[in-house]
């Protein structure tokens, strides 16, 4: 065999070990081929959006494709939908809140839902991704409620009134529940505005407006406070307040 020849087989060896090098390279970076195509790997987790609704935050992490990520609630109804291009995919991740709920101080329905990714071709879809993660629910317990009062003396009268009162709660469940609290003076209700998201896994502060809740004589009342999400109770609470 010439010498020619023998340079020539020797760059050809050369350059194809190379090549496979780098495409063994290239290969172990990427996601491993999984059963419902190119492998993606998906975290998500539950939180109050900007704008006050309960959402699923899911990060995408993967090769750098255009998704679809779908969720649909347990009436497998499709409740929150998101496109992430392959320019937000740099580097290989993205991520997208997907609404539980259509509007803001609406607690998140517990049970089922059913999360789906797919990759967007320019005249094909494919799934690469599903869950159905399944949540418990809220289990919000009032901790702690501060009542402020004061006596009105105006026009020669000494009435008792409320001027604050805050509701601090704990949910220990996995999903947030949006409360409103609901007051009991001496078994009579009274009208309270406010409301507030208790987040699961924290403990939270609710501000009521009670200005409205007057007209009492000086003395002790025993306390009711409740706190209800979609007309539901979820808990109670004994207190008392004193005019003096």
């Amino acid at each position: 065999m010439s010498r020619g020849k023998k340079a020539g087989i020797i760059v050809g060896c050369i350059i194809a070990i190379i090549v496979i090098v780098v495409i063994a390279t290239r290969l172990s970076v990427l996601p491993p081929l999984g059963p419902l195509g190119p492998k993606v790997s998906v975290d998500y987790e539950v939180i109050i959006d900007d704008l006050g609704r309960p959402a699923l935050r899911v990060r995408v992490e993967g090769p750098e494709k255009t998704y679809k990520v779908l969720l649909f609630n347990p009436e497998v109804v499709k409740v929150g939908e998101a496109c992430i291009w392959s320019d937000d995919m740099i580097p290989r991740y993205a991520t997208v809140d997907l609404d539980m709920r259509d509007y803001p101080a609406m607690s998140p329905v517990p049970r089922e839902y059913w999360l789906i990714v797919k990759e967007m071709g320019f005249t094909t879809e494919e799934r690469v991704f599903e869950a159905k993660p399944v949540f418990e629910g809220p289990d919000v317990s009032i901790t702690n409620v501060q009542i402020t009062a004061a006596i009105d003396y105006s026009y020669g009268r000494e009435l008792g009134y409320m001027k604050r009162m805050v509701v601090q709660v704990y949910n220990r469940g996995d999903l947030p529940a949006y409360v409103q609290p609901k007051l009991l003076v001496a078994g009579k209700e009274y009208f309270v505005t406010g409301g507030g998201w208790a987040r699961h896994g924290e403990t939270n502060t609710i501000n009521t407006g009670v200005g409205a809740v007057s007209g009492f004589a000086k003395g002790t009342y025993p306390v009711t406070v409740e706190i209800h999400s979609d007309g539901v109770k979820l808990d109670a609470y004994q207190t008392q307040v004193t005019f003096e």
